[in-house]
């Protein structure tokens, strides 16, 4: 009787991979990609935009470049892994670098683990490491930013594993999850960005004989799930597999059975839920313990090698697009192999191929050499202009004269609205004071002008623990790879966006402006040529009133990235008055200020209040009525939550209801391509929609932004209600909602940007995600089109709220933060446990039912919000 031992030595000894960090550089700061375009205080003057350099080759690489065309190359590193086959490989997406773990030659374990990145090779010893093993499965976790390996087997023992092992870049962590899988080998497991998870399939171990598996297992760090879908591949180990995150879909090719006497030529995707065999007009012929990969940049699985039976190896290359499968030819190629690594550096963007086995003259044989797989460079016709977010953008005050003008020079700021207004000679933010009518510093010998992108912003979840975010660094480094030319536009968001493209004399120089200097110097002296403008958050608004003005002849594309088209209470609170000082509520502010400053989020520091209307003392808010000399403390939560309620959202909502009209008016847009994009975190209805604050530490020399997700009851409007659908109909834009996808996340999530090179490379995005010519009541993410005024429902009490519209859906019950379902477009707001505020928009009739919770007296108001009208009630 044969041990396992005995029959793997016939077969395989016979064959024997905002607190910000931030240090902005001094002559401009920020990220740069491609080139960053300084603004000036006045009169602005076109720059050159610096061209995106490819990396192909990389900085001191000894490849030869690519010239528009596939190219295999033999790498030369120093030092090298000795020769082996069957080891873990998987790219460390974080730390940027590749990773060898373990494998086997001529029937022996190894136990090192190997760091790649840019040529060069290196042991990294590590303690407490997973022992010597060959063909365990490994991939790299990018949330957690750890690998994941798990089981294997040791070739001089005959040994099969089922532990699960965690690398975090210095150390192994041997985990203990319920429900591992049985011990096997040759399984292979791959990560799913999209639903944050390990997905396992297949594998062998010898048992009395081979037993091979077609389970399908997640892992996200605490459990092992079987999911046991109904349909499966045929049993089977070492077949390709890898995640195509542009389709959000596993893909598996091939694997065998008994030592390559069965081996399959299929092709399988796994949506998360369910296993589908792809019929393709082509396939590669059958093979099992070949590598696959997908490359990111190019939207493609790579696969290369293996074989069939035990001696016929392969040395050919394929990609896969979804569509078909495609063979590669180019003018060197490595020789065949199977059981070799390949893995994907997106960094370099490149393919890395090391090891495996051949069948020599001798006998079997082990390779050691690394190859470099360069596809075609594919990059977008135009160059790209990004717009961040207002706070996205560092404003920096220079003292312009004599030193007794001021006694601090080059804060990097995102100032405190409050504190500039106020003057005060003692903050460190004093000498960049504004005048009383808000335009420019109060000091003749001061000036501020936007200094660069703020990369990395400091998150706060909550009371959870915060995290630093390489928001816009992802994002433009994204860009940068994707188009010939990038240029961050970052700018003073305290300009006015009111004027047009001709309003350029000193303190009348508009955000417009700004955004056509970027556009000059990505044109680069010619006029001819259209640019893409990607925008995040508020930059959308700042892009879209470029084109409204005069600019859509210059622009073919425009992405916008969780732009707001709704304002809401919080917003509007944080900007008027900062966030280090509380703020005093003055309605004698005229009510068509603050309207006319409600879409102009970058100028919204125009509706300041000035001395004679603000203070900010203590620890309440302060009201002072028309007439009155002095301010009245609002200490009471629930009077000043009811007066947020009255005086403030009912502005917003119905300012919003008119400012849907100037987006229908798209006559200057048409031509323009658009793409929305928007994050829906439906699964965590409690943390959907974020507000961003600011304050100033004493203690550091820089401010923090925090990016704080707030609940519903916060008043932040939910993407439901918001009109930026208003402008997509119109349009024939492309809407994308993201579920599981913070709304400030969107810069940053790997589909997204996935989508926004599709979207500038002209290709067709997923219809499972992406709605074109959106129209009303396609789903509950995109809402109706509202052509006529939203009205808002105000009902006080701690009551229970069900809504049914006149097509005969039902929404509620309304309590809590619970969001209304069954497709109904509204809006929820739940200020406190005596009160519900609900906009619906006009377009149904709604039948309200309140289920009394208590005796005590309710009112239930509803007010039609359009300008000239008086709110109307009924019971």
């Amino acid at each position: 009787m044969h041990t396992h031992l005995q029959i793997r030595r016939w077969f395989f000894s016979a064959i024997a991979v905002v607190f910000f960090v931030l240090s902005l550089p001094a002559e401009a700061g920020g990220v740069h990609a491609g080139g960053s375009v300084s603004e000036p205080a006045a009169t602005p003057i076109a720059p050159i935009a610096t061209p995106h350099t490819d990396r192909a080759g990389g900085r001191n690489s000894t490849i030869p470049p690519i010239d528009n065309a596939p190219v295999w190359a033999l790498s030369s590193p120093p030092v090298a892994p000795s020769a082996r086959a069957e080891m873990g490989f998987v790219y460390d997406t974080y730390r940027n670098r590749i990773l060898s773990v373990g494998g086997s030659a001529d029937g022996q374990r190894l136990e090192d683990l190997w760091q790649y990145s840019d040529e060069v090779w290196a042991q990294h010893p590590s303690t407490q490491a997973p022992g010597g093993r060959d063909r365990p499965a490994i991939a790299y976790d990018p949330v957690r930013r750890v690998v994941v390996l798990f089981g294997g087997s040791s070739p001089d023992d005959g040994t099969f594993y089922n532990d699960t092992w965690e690398y975090d870049g210095e150390h192994w962590v041997q985990k203990f999850p319920q429900n591992p899988p049985s011990p096997r080998n040759g399984a292979r497991m791959a990560y799913d960005p999209i639903r944050g998870t390990m997905v396992l399939f297949g594998g062998y171990r010898w048992l009395g004989g081979m037993i091979f598996y077609s389970e399908t297992w997640e892992y996200a760090g605490g459990e092992w799930i079987n999911r046991a879908p109904t349909v499966s591949p045929p049993a089977r180990e070492t077949a390709g597999f890898a995640f195509d995150s542009d389709r959000g879909v596993m893909v598996l090719f091939g694997g065998g059975r008994y030592a390559g006497s069965t081996v399959y030529a299929d092709t399988w995707e796994w949506d998360g839920y369910n296993w589908v065999e792809r019929t393709l007009p082509t396939s590669p012929p059958a093979r099992w313990a070949h590598a696959m990969t997908y490359d990111q940049t190019r939207r493609q699985i790579v696969m290369n090698g293996g074989l069939t039976g035990l001696t016929a190896a392969f040395g050919d290359t394929w990609v896969y697009d979804g569509v078909t499968w495609r063979e590669v030819t180019a003018d060197t190629a490595p020789p065949e192999r199977w059981d070799h690594g390949m893995a994907y550096d997106a960094a370099n963007d490149e393919i890395v191929l090391f090891g495996g086995m051949y069948a020599g003259s001798g006998g079997f044989a082990w390779r050691d050499d690394t190859w470099i797989y360069r596809a075609a460079h594919v990059a977008a016709p135009r160059p790209v202009i990004f717009l961040p977010d207002f706070a996205g953008s560092a404003l920096q005050g220079r003292d312009l004269g004599p030193s007794t003008c001021s006694t601090i020079t080059d804060i990097e700021i995102w100032p405190n609205l409050s504190e500039l207004l106020l003057g005060d000679a003692e903050s460190p933010l004093g000498h960049l004071a504004l005048r009383a009518d808000g335009i420019g510093p109060a000091s003749p010998c001061d000036e501020i002008t936007s200094s660069g992108v703020i990369p990395n912003l400091h998150v706060t979840a909550g009371e959870a623990e915060t995290e630093i975010q390489a928001l816009y660094a992802r994002l433009t480094e994204h860009l940068q790879e994707t188009a010939p030319t990038v240029i961050d536009c970052h700018y003073d968001w305290r300009r006015s966006a009111d004027g047009s493209l001709d309003s350029r004399q000193s303190d009348a120089y508009s955000l417009f402006d700004r955004v056509r200097q970027c556009v000059l110097a990505a044109q680069d002296g010619d006029p001819s040529q259209q640019v893409d403008i990607v925008a995040h958050g508020t930059g959308g608004l700042v892009a879209q009133g470029y084109l409204l003005n005069g600019g859509a002849e210059d622009v073919h594309t425009v992405i916008a990235l969780g732009t707001p088209y709704m304002g809401s209470v919080n917003s509007f609170l944080t900007l008027r008055y900062g966030h280090m000082f509380l703020p005093a509520l003055d309605p004698a502010i005229p009510q068509q200020r603050v309207l006319d400053l409600v879409v102009n989020w970058p100028a919204l520091y125009q509706s300041l209040a000035t001395d004679d209307f603000l203070t900010a003392v203590g620890g309440y808010f302060y009201l002072r009525q028309p007439g009155d000399d002095d301010y009245t403390a609002f200490s009471d939560p629930a009077a000043f939550s009811a007066f947020l309620a009255d005086e403030f959202n009912a502005l917003l909502v119905e300012k919003a209801a008119l400012f849907q009209t100037t987006l229908n008016d798209t006559a200057a847009l048409q031509g323009v391509r658009y793409f929305f994009f928007a994050g829906n975190n439906v699964d965590t209805p409690r943390w959907l929609f974020e507000k961003t604050v600011q304050r100033w530490d004493d203690d550091e020399a820089l401010p923090v932004y925090d990016i704080i997700p707030t609940r519903l009851g916060d008043g932040v409007v939910p993407l439901e209600s918001a009109t930026l659908p208003a402008l997509a109909g119109p349009l024939g834009a492309t809407v994308c909602v993201y579920n599981k996808v913070e709304h400030w996340a969107l810069a940053r999530h790997p589909e997204v940007l996935r989508d926004v090179s599709n979207a500038l490379l002209d290709v067709p995005l997923s219809a499972a995600r992406c709605l074109e010519n959106i129209d009303a009541g396609q789903s509950r993410s995109v809402a109706a089109v509202e052509t006529d005024p939203s009205r808002q429902l105000i009902v006080d009490g701690g009551h229970v709220v069900h809504i049914w519209d006149d097509q005969g859906r039902h929404a509620g019950p309304v309590i809590g933060a619970d969001v209304l379902e069954n497709n109904i477009p509204q809006l929820t707001y739940w200020l406190g446990e005596e009160r519900s505020f609900i906009s619906l928009p006009a377009e149904n009739t709604y039948t309200v039912t309140l289920l009394l919770t208590d005796t005590q007296t309710s009112e239930m108001r509803l007010r039609t919000l359009a300008s000239g009208y008086s709110p109307q009630s009924s019971v």
